[in-house]
């Protein structure tokens, strides 16, 4: 691979993994996630799960399991935006996790 084009490779890398020297290792980096970046991908990859599910026709929207991944999705995403103290991301996730139950308790009624 070409100088330029391994620069303009590792800007894109760094620019979606940010990453910090490791001062053990020198001139090598690592890259940290933290407790609310795990659990906060973990929540995003359910709700995107369930979203590829459902635009695929493997799952309908009403169904049990939809509506239980975008609870399990929110709860989690909801939850990691309060560990990093971001407001606007906790409302939408708990309204989007409300929702979500209601769909399932409405089911039981």
């Amino acid at each position: 691979m070409s100088y330029v084009k391994q620069s303009i490779f590792q800007c894109i890398v760094n620019f979606i993994f940010p990453l910090k020297p490791n001062k053990a290792e020198n001139s090598l980096a690592y890259f940290e996630m933290k407790t609310a970046d795990i659990i906060g991908s973990l929540g995003v990859a359910i709700l995107l799960f369930a979203f590829f599910l459902s635009i695929f026709k493997w799952i309908r929207q009403k169904s049990y399991v939809y509506l239980l991944l975008n609870v399990v999705g929110a709860s989690l995403s909801a939850y990691a935006s309060y560990l990093i103290d971001f407001l606007p991301f906790v409302i939408l996730e708990c309204t989007w996790a409300a929702v979500a139950l209601a769909g399932v308790l409405k089911k039981f009624v």
